[in-house]
């Protein structure tokens, strides 16, 4: 039988067309990252802005809409089931945001991936890439099936999520 070569994506290439890729987009403040989701480990890729000035005003969100979402965000790393029920959520909006516009902007944040309704104790505490062995925090349900960060989230808040998250 003929051998066919390896097709570039390939997971021994996979690591330095990524970085080729990661390469060229560095000038324009991005680069591609990824993340694992727990239960079953799939792997989720993401175009990720690394700080820029033009990424950071590049939004739909508005002001206090993304208040709310650093609000959500912080709420869930300090509960210690890394979920948080929905009104509870709803409830850390300023007074610039009525509770139905909370709703549809949660909802929305959920859409996008950016919040995940039943998120896992361990994707909400540590993020969903990290594995320490600790299988029973791996795929237990968040308590309630709360509000917990989504894959997104964990794509492009990781270092943030690095040094916020004990």
């Amino acid at each position: 039988p003929e051998r066919r070569p390896s097709p570039p994506c390939a997971p021994a290439g996979l690591a330095t067309v990524i970085n080729q890729i990661n390469t060229a987009l560095e000038t324009v403040g991005m680069k591609i990252d990824s993340t694992e989701s727990a239960p079953g480990g799939a792997k989720h890729w993401g175009i990720v802005d690394t700080g820029t000035e033009h990424c950071l005003m590049a939004t739909e969100y508005a002001q206090p809409e993304l208040e709310l979402f650093a609000k959500i965000v912080e709420a869930t790393i300090d509960s210690p089931s890394g979920a948080i029920n929905q009104m509870e959520a709803v409830n850390l909006r300023s007074s610039k945001l009525g509770a139905g516009a909370a709703e549809r902007v949660i909802e929305r944040l959920v859409e996008q991936t950016w919040l995940a309704h039943g998120a896992t104790r361990r994707q909400a505490r540590r993020g969903s890439d990290a594995d320490d062995g600790d299988a029973e925090g791996a795929t237990a349900p968040a308590y309630g099936g709360g509000l917990g960060l989504g894959v997104r989230s964990f794509i492009d808040l990781k270092a943030y999520l690095a040094e916020a998250v004990p």
